[in-house]
């Protein structure tokens, strides 16, 4: 007796029928291709034999690019205006500050009280009244401004006084003038003479340049010196102005005056060459005990 051999084709569309294999056929193409598919009048098992070959078959793709961002939304509308809430309580009366004595002060004071926290707030020490000294300490320096103005003078005098008296008068060999204040001119002097009164000239100047080591802007002076800086010299209302020497006389003040500096300060003076005009001359000076 012969087998009965099945034919491949019939193999497959005999659980499916004719119909139900040409829509497989299509329902798996349709999945593979990611494409939907309307389920024909299959039976229940057919559905799932479909089913389950396109989720064989089918593969997901890869995820498309983000899309652009969409527009703002519109503004929302105001809320409504919410419920007042309740008043709440009322605090408590502040307390005020209470004074009272404060013992631990030695020189008086008072003691403030509040909220239980208690702080004493002392007088401060008897100070002393400062007062100027009573003469110009060894090695203190006092300094000072002058000015002076001439309309129609061939001679301009003024004076300087000391805010601190000194110890003693200052002879003529310790007061210096223009020491370098204008250090040209008066190198410019001394080269003029002839020998040995230029020599003796440029040795005074540099003696003086070591008494007065300071400038007008800056005066200063050696221990037991006046010395005075000569800083403007200005000629006015003249078109043919008088030349001013610029080393000052400096005299004790009084008369008869002498070449030197009282206790309480000096005389200046200043000559000037060519006929009378307007002048003004100004300066600093420096006086150390």
């Amino acid at each position: 007796m012969r087998a009965k051999l099945t034919h491949p084709i019939r193999a497959i569309r005999e659980p499916f029928g004719t119909a139900g294999l040409v829509v497989a056929c299509i329902a798996l193409l349709l999945g593979a291709t990611g494409a939907a598919y309307a389920a024909g009048k299959l039976t229940g098992t057919q559905k799932k034999e479909v089913e389950k070959i396109a989720k064989k078959v089918s593969k997901p793709g890869p995820a498309g690019p983000g899309g652009p961002a969409g527009p703002a939304g519109p503004a929302g509308v105001k809320g409504d205006t919410g419920v007042k809430g309740d008043t709440g309580a009322a605090g408590q009366n502040g307390e005020s500050v209470k004074l009272g004595a404060a013992p631990g002060c030695t020189e008086g004071g008072a003691k403030l009280t509040v909220g239980g926290q208690s702080q004493e707030v002392c007088n401060g020490e008897n100070g002393e009244i400062q007062t100027l000294a009573d003469h110009l300490e060894p090695g203190k320096t006092e300094t000072g401004a002058f000015v002076v103005r001439g309309e129609n003078a061939v001679v301009l005098v003024t004076a300087i006084s000391f805010a601190i008296p000194l110890t003693q008068e200052l002879d003529g060999a310790h007061v210096q003038s223009n020491a370098i204040g204008f250090p040209t001119q008066d190198e410019t002097l001394c080269n003029e003479k002839t020998e040995p009164e230029k020599a003796a000239c440029l040795g005074n100047l540099q003696t003086a340049k070591e008494n007065c080591p300071g400038t007008g802007a800056e005066p200063k002076a050696k221990s037991g010196f006046l010395c005075v800086y000569t800083m403007d010299e200005l000629h006015l209302f003249d078109l043919n102005p008088p030349i001013i020497r610029g080393r000052a006389e400096v005299n004790t003040l009084g008369f008869p005056a002498s070449n030197g500096a009282n206790t309480t300060g000096a005389r200046l003076r200043w000559q000037t060459d060519g006929e009378p005009g307007g002048s003004e001359v100004s300066g600093t000076f420096a006086v150390t005990g």
